[in-house]
């Protein structure tokens, strides 16, 4: 009876020490475990991992896109909020980009959980920020090209108006001694 309640507590402990590691993960190690199973779907750890948002599932059956080069940078702690840097490559069938942004993260009974509604926030400025940026670049390439032809149309109609000016000068010269 002894050896089983010593067994017993043993058990016990082990299992008190098991969750006291998984418990004090740093928030960048549970942010690179929750981008990781993002990138492999692994719907069951995403959410074990995250705190869900109201309203908000996780359906990977309807995103396409895929992640590449995971870089996970400096976190910021303040209390029981987490920032953790966040660099990856989102590639869709239309487009690549490379975002960077943080991931939110909150601590809830001693583990640290990522925040979906603020991550995913955090994510959107970043895509909605490459996006402009490559809207921008398109813009001034299409200003770029269309001055370019402003330019050359101009000069083309100054070079026509001066031979223009040069032929009516000959002409004017000519007819004035018509006159004499």
């Amino acid at each position: 009876m002894r050896g089983i309640r010593m067994l017993s507590g043993f058990v016990v402990m082990a299992m008190l020490g098991v969750t006291a590691c998984s418990s004090g993960e740093a928030p960048e190690s549970v942010a690179e475990r929750f981008w990781q199973a993002v990138e492999q779907r692994d719907q069951e750890t995403v959410l074990a991992l995250s705190i869900e948002a109201e309203g908000m599932s996780m359906n990977f059956d309807d995103d396409n896109t895929v992640m590449e080069g995971l870089q996970i940078g400096e976190t910021v702690i303040d209390g029981d909020q987490a920032s953790v840097e966040t660099r990856m490559t989102a590639v869709t069938e239309e487009r690549t980009l490379d975002l960077e942004f943080e991931t939110a993260l909150v601590k809830r009974d001693g583990q640290w959980l990522v925040d979906l509604e603020e991550t995913g926030s955090r994510m959107m400025k970043s895509v909605l920020g490459v996006s402009m940026q490559e809207l921008g670049e398109a813009m001034a390439e299409g200003m770029k090209d269309a001055m370019e032809g402003v330019a050359e149309g101009m000069a083309e109609g100054m070079k026509e108006l001066g031979e223009a000016m040069g032929d009516a000068a000959k002409d004017a010269g000519s007819g004035s001694d018509d006159h004499r």
